[in-house]
């Protein structure tokens, strides 16, 4: 579905997990049309710093942007997390973290269409996201990364870097 299958490992024992999640494109230089688009991940569990579970993947798609790559990011954290587990979603995104805590329920009521009546962007994204919650019993919410929270600050700084490298290898010839 226009993102590379390439999941490591799935977690095994359920738990609370905290999700950080950031997200990059590339769009055209000249008309700023999207391009390429990044996501990367890591899940550790609340009650230490292991990591879990993380990736970087760019967008097979060359019409790809930011908020799709963290719908993207989004559903394969929640792909990663065993059932019946408890997940926070943290990132620097409002995007994500008013997606998952406002419109999805929203969006699931209309038909999938926002409050103008349209279908709403990345909807394979976010259907998938619904179905694997409901399917896999999960407690999904978002925050936003707070500006006092420098180790969050540091997780996502590296996760970024990921990103980047990820994206600027599907499209070498821009930086991202």
């Amino acid at each position: 579905m226009g993102v590379r299958e390439l999941r490591s490992r799935k977690i095994s024992k359920l738990g609370n997990f905290q999700a950080y999640i950031v997200a990059t494109d590339l769009p055209d230089p000249d008309d700023h049309s999207p391009g390429p688009s990044a996501h990367a991940w890591e899940i550790r569990r609340v009650d230490g710093d292991q990591v879990e579970d993380g990736d970087a993947k760019a967008s097979d798609r060359n019409d790809s942007d930011e908020n799709r790559a963290y719908a993207t990011g989004a559903f394969r954290v929640v792909e990663a997390t065993p059932a019946h587990s408890t997940i926070n979603i943290c990132s620097p995104s409002d995007y994500i973290v008013r997606a998952i805590n406002e419109w999805l329920i929203m969006w699931r009521a209309n038909g999938w269409r926002g409050s103008d009546g349209k279908p709403i962007a990345h909807r394979e994204w976010w259907q998938r996201f619904d179905a694997e919650c409901t399917k896999r019993n999960l407690v999904v919410t978002a925050k936003r990364l707070r500006s006092d929270d420098w180790i969050g600050h540091m997780i996502c700084k590296q996760l970024m870097q990921g990103a980047k490298k990820t994206c600027a290898k599907k499209k070498p010839q821009r930086p991202c």
